[in-house]
């Protein structure tokens, strides 16, 4: 069986590349593959002005792209901050 692979989804004030060290951690610790969602502040600032779809979608395409690579039925999201908010929201709550 394939590993899970580990989503990160950051927070309102945090670039993508912020995450690069807890990738790495990650990614030793578990063996797993990391992936990062490339959501940036702007892209949270768009979200409050039409709607958070957009950041949905962002987060379900890097779980399905993580998905597909690893052949694992199943994806580990880490959030933080308001990207736990952004990944319950994908998750469908």
């Amino acid at each position: 069986m394939a590993q899970d692979p580990i989503v990160l989804v950051g927070g309102l004030a945090s670039w993508p590349g912020r995450y690069r060290g807890l990738a790495q951690v990650l990614r030793e610790i578990s063996g797993s593959a990391v992936y990062t969602v490339p959501l940036t502040p702007l892209d949270w600032l768009l979200g409050r002005l039409r709607g958070y779809g957009q950041l949905v979608f962002a987060v379900a395409s890097v779980v399905d792209k993580a998905l597909l690579e690893s052949e694992s039925d199943k994806a580990i999201l880490v959030g933080h901050s308001i990207g736990g908010i952004a990944c319950r929201l994908y998750l469908g709550g």
